[in-house]
């Protein structure tokens, strides 16, 4: 079951001394879980309500709603050296995206594409319609995440009308022009992340604005190769 949680602080509220913050107490909210004294759990979200599958990272647009990115392709096409190492010395030689989807073509016999392509990563957009502080609306803001090289939808980053996505081997930016609660306009910002099938989880995530108004983000070991559209060659399979 897969839930998104609210903390709330409320250690000024309760009056309670800043040693005890720290402290961490069991919640019966979450079975599980625990949270710092005087703090407050509820379930904002959750697969039964909001058919809520597998989250990797979630943001914020400017209207409030949660835009949060689902895999279901992990281990259905995202895959992981450690599960196939009869293609390991090829994964290592790979120096782009193209001589991956060779890999997979070269391998399909062990790993059918079909299987890889059958399932798509998906954008979800929650909403609190009326302002009772429930999210009473799920929609599917993007989907189609599908290709053999697709995947993991590992970050995504809500700035000014724009949503920012991290799905290797693109960065994308999705837009709803109709207002419809579903993106109508897709760009690819920049292609060739995820040279490499390497280790799961390794993937372009972590987007933070930063104070120059540029996104920054992180890439594990899959690692690049790709020309910028300023004519930059960023080479770094490795």
């Amino acid at each position: 079951m897969f839930r998104l949680v609210h903390v709330t602080l409320v250690t000024a509220a309760c009056g309670l001394a800043s040693s005890h913050a720290a402290e961490l107490i069991e919640s019966e909210i979450l079975p599980g879980a625990s949270a710092p004294a005087g703090a407050r759990l509820k379930i904002e979200a959750d697969h039964e309500n909001q058919q809520l599958t597998s989250p990797t990272a979630l943001t914020f647009d400017q209207q409030g709603r949660i835009l949060i990115t689902e895999t279901h392709r992990f281990a259905e096409g995202v895959e992981d050296d450690r599960n196939h190492l009869y293609w390991y010395l090829d994964d290592l030689a790979s120096k782009s995206v193209n001589d991956r989807r060779a890999l997979h073509e070269k391998w399909k016999e062990k790993l059918p594409l079909e299987k890889m392509t059958a399932k798509s990563e998906i954008v979800r957009r929650l909403t609190d319609n009326n302002g009772d502080g429930s999210l009473d609306e799920s929609k599917v803001f993007a989907d189609g995440f599908n290709d053999v090289l697709d995947g993991t939808a590992a970050g995504i980053f809500a700035h000014d009308g724009s949503v920012y996505l991290a799905c290797i081997p693109k960065l994308l930016m999705l837009r709803d022009t109709d207002g419809d609660g579903k993106a109508d306009e897709r760009k690819t910002i920049e292609e060739g992340f995820g040279v490499r099938v390497s280790l799961s989880g390794h993937d372009l995530n972590g987007f933070a604005l930063g104070p120059d108004g540029r996104i920054y983000g992180t890439i594990g070991d899959r690692g690049m190769n790709l020309t910028t559209k300023e004519g930059t060659r960023i080479e770094m399979p490795n």
